[in-house]
């Protein structure tokens, strides 16, 4: 039994670090087409 508990604890962090991980890539991919998106605007206003 405690070596099925000890498998379970692995994987578990193994799943907890691959949300982690995806957590972090979408908040990269929001925060850089926020940026573009910023960019995207200034340059209509100063285009005009």
């Amino acid at each position: 039994m405690k070596k099925l508990n000890k498998q379970r604890g692995k994987n578990e962090k193994k799943a907890k670090e691959k949300i982690a991980i995806a957590i972090i890539i979408l908040l990269l991919i929001w925060f850089s087409l926020s940026v573009l998106k910023i960019n995207f605007n200034n340059k209509l206003k100063g285009g005009k």
